[in-house]
């Protein structure tokens, strides 16, 4: 791994450690653990909602959808959303700890 990337991951794992929803969605109001989880996740619905309503429905793509990959997904705010849409997705991310936290929201929506 290079020096660059090596320090890139660093810096993702502290903020996935620290921070991760504000890390993830950047709001002055909401840094130090100021977003509300179900908040928060309500972006991811509503930021793919207009991507589909934009960008993908003007070109007239088929209504099923098979496959999504989420690279970057840090705690899964559009992997989540992606998933109401998409037979499978995937979320990957270079964050052991954000994938850690996606992993435990994960487990809080599905019960």
């Amino acid at each position: 791994m290079t020096d660059t990337l090596k320090s890139h991951q660093q810096d993702w794992e502290l903020l996935g450690e620290e921070d991760p929803l504000w890390a993830v969605l950047s709001d002055a109001q909401k840094r130090h653990g100021g977003w509300d989880p179900e908040e928060f996740f309500a972006t991811g619905v509503s930021d793919i909602a207009k991507l589909h309503d934009q960008q993908l429905v003007p070109f007239a793509l088929p209504k099923h959808r098979g496959k999504a990959l989420d690279f970057g997904c840090g705690v899964g705010r559009l992997t989540f959303a992606l998933a109401k849409k998409y037979d499978h997705v995937v979320g990957l991310d270079i964050s052991s700890s954000m994938l850690r936290r996606a992993e435990e929201f994960a487990g809080k929506r599905s019960s």
